[in-house]
């Protein structure tokens, strides 16, 4: 009975903690999305010149400056999907820890 109890009030402090570390995630976690969608305008126009440029050098036979820009081209995607896989890893522990403190 006295552990059943002693749980009790561990789990009902474990949830006090746990509350401020949602609402600080979930401030994160919203400037991350907006963040995310301000930034997509700008990398789209990035992606469409390095694109330019890559057709240049085609032309152009410059084989150096194309793989210069197509090793930029890939690291800004990586940066991209880097960001979304951080972004929907912060979603999913504030997703469970809102399931823990509801429970």
């Amino acid at each position: 009975m006295t552990v059943r109890i002693l749980g009790f009030f561990v789990k009902i402090i474990l949830k006090l903690i746990a509350l401020p570390v949602l609402l600080v995630l979930g401030v994160v976690c919203l400037l991350a999305k907006i963040a995310f969608e301000l930034s997509s305008f700008f990398i789209g126009a990035l992606i469409l010149y390095i694109i330019g440029c890559s057709i240049y050098c085609v032309f152009q036979s410059l084989w150096l400056q194309l793989a210069l820009l197509v090793g930029i081209g890939l690291a800004v995607y990586a940066a991209l999907f880097l960001f979304v896989v951080f972004q929907e890893i912060g979603e999913n522990i504030k997703e469970n820890l809102r399931d823990f403190i509801f429970s």
